[in-house]
């Protein structure tokens, strides 16, 4: 997959010369295929919390800041919401 910028991508079709009815079908065909792509939600940074209480069973997992969801082992990401894990670490 490859991000793009999507703005930028209509500025530069607005460059085109449409006057030619040809033209102009294709350009409406472009612009309205861009604007139904799915927009990516901006990166959410999170960290993992260690659960410190014995008497809980879950003792020993961690915890996603951003959406509370439980790993054994932390990884660089949130595999249940995408929040980038790479920063501060609780526990």
């Amino acid at each position: 997959m490859r991000l793009i910028d999507a703005d930028a991508m209509i500025d530069r079709l607005k460059e085109w010369d449409t006057k030619d009815k040809t033209d102009k079908a294709l350009y409406n065909f472009t612009l309205n295929r861009i604007n139904e792509q799915p927009t990516i939600q901006p990166v959410r940074h999170g960290h993992w919390t260690l659960q410190e209480d014995r008497t809980k069973k879950l003792y020993g997992w961690h915890f996603c800041s951003e959406c509370g969801a439980w790993i054994g082992e932390p990884t660089n990401y949130c595999s249940n919401c995408g929040a980038d894990m790479r920063g501060e670490q609780n526990g």
